[in-house]
């Protein structure tokens, strides 16, 4: 009879770029209470695979998935034979598969939603990037009269990002399409938003054009609203499956 093991491998994204020949760092930083990578706090967001249930054939379109649905880290079962891990193919005589189709394609037919909280817009004229989503919290977090956030429910999909206030309290619902995005990140200076209830939670943004021009750009600006919903992975949904899509 076979035990179980299981093996929590760091997903990597495959760049063609070049990389840094300086080595990175990862450690426990016990005073901010986080992991730290290269000197930030660093989240596990995990998920599990067990490869020898899945043929082959479709273990890159399993990582790659998981990866554009914002997971950084693979819990993997492996099957443990007399003492040894086996990595022996339990699955070797599945029929030939069809091709797959593309990933990304996929997962947005599927879509993706979650409740987060609705902070704030903030007109950005012609900037975009990390510099848009870092000046729309700053002048957010630093305004006289802070606004208040409100539960919004946050879709994206093939057709782009659809926000819908279920409560009415600042609007109903507003679509921005995928064509309109330009780019979604976490504040980039790792600032925090302060709840009803006290807690904090991390702080995200998209960009998007302004409606009905064709320079002007909007930075709309969420905080998690559940733990369970973090951040990261709704930006690397974003913009790994959605925007990285529309560039192909």
């Amino acid at each position: 009879m076979g035990l179980n093991i299981w093996i929590l491998l760091l997903l990597v994204p495959v760049s063609g770029g070049a990389t840094s020949s300086e080595p990175g760092t990862f450690a426990v930083d016990y005073e901010r209470n986080c992991f730290s990578k290269n000197g930030s706090c660093f989240q596990y967001v995990s998920g599990s695979v067990h490869y020898f249930r899945v043929p082959p054939i479709y273990w890159k379109d399993r990582l790659q998935k998981m990866y554009m649905a914002g997971l950084n880290a693979i819990q993997m079962f492996g099957p443990v034979i007399d003492g040894n891990v086996s990595l022996a193919d339990p699955v070797d005589k599945i029929p030939e598969p069809t091709p797959l189709t593309n990933s990304a394609t996929e997962l947005l037919k599927q879509g993706a939603a979650c409740n987060v909280l609705f902070v704030y817009s903030v007109d950005m004229e012609s900037l975009t990037g990390p510099q848009a989503i870092g000046k729309a919290i700053t002048e957010t977090l630093g305004a006289q009269t802070p606004p208040t956030a409100t539960t919004v429910h946050f879709k994206v999909s093939s057709q782009g990002i659809t926000l819908t206030d279920n409560q009415r309290k600042l609007f109903f619902r507003r679509h921005y399409p995928i064509g309109s995005v330009t780019f979604c990140d976490v504040d980039p200076q790792e600032r925090r938003w302060t709840k009803s209830d006290g807690s904090s939670s991390k702080l995200f943004g998209f960009v998007a054009r302004k409606q009905g021009s064709t320079t002007d750009n909007v930075c709309h600006l969420f905080a998690e609203m559940d733990s369970s919903q973090p951040a990261p992975a709704i930006v690397n949904f974003v913009s790994k499956v959605m925007i990285g899509w529309q560039k192909r």
